[in-house]
């Protein structure tokens, strides 16, 4: 399914095909732009991102676009642009990269499926 159709219903259906294994960005490990991910937050909110770019040159960043939404489909957060550092968390509740899994949640490292790419300009 393409990135742009995925909903809430979409993604909580997926529930039982995710993992809790954490995205390794580091070294060798590149994401793609248009390689996109549905997730459930430490605070079980479903959600989906998609890689916008990656910079191994930059400390091997991911720079991602998110939307987590609410339990009744409805948008909770979202956003494009967002630099996740190597050896950072992200709180995709917020839409927060964070130095702790601790404290205000760790939504990109919980729960995580890789799903498709959508080939982006």
């Amino acid at each position: 399914m393409p990135y742009s159709e995925l909903r809430r219903a979409h993604i909580a259906a997926m529930e039982a095909g995710m993992s809790t294994a954490s995205i390794d960005s580091s070294d060798g490990n590149e994401f793609m732009p248009g390689t996109y991910f549905i997730y459930k937050t430490d605070e079980g909110r479903f959600g989906k991102f998609m890689v916008e770019n990656y910079e191994p040159d930059e400390n091997h960043c991911l720079i991602i676009r998110w939307v987590t939404y609410n339990a009744d489909g409805s948008v909770y957060s979202s956003g494009d642009r967002l630099v996740i550092r190597v050896s950072w968390y992200c709180d995709l509740d917020e839409g927060l990269e964070t130095s702790s899994v601790g404290g205000i949640g760790s939504g990109i490292y919980s729960y995580l499926r890789h799903v498709g790419l959508t080939l982006i300009a």
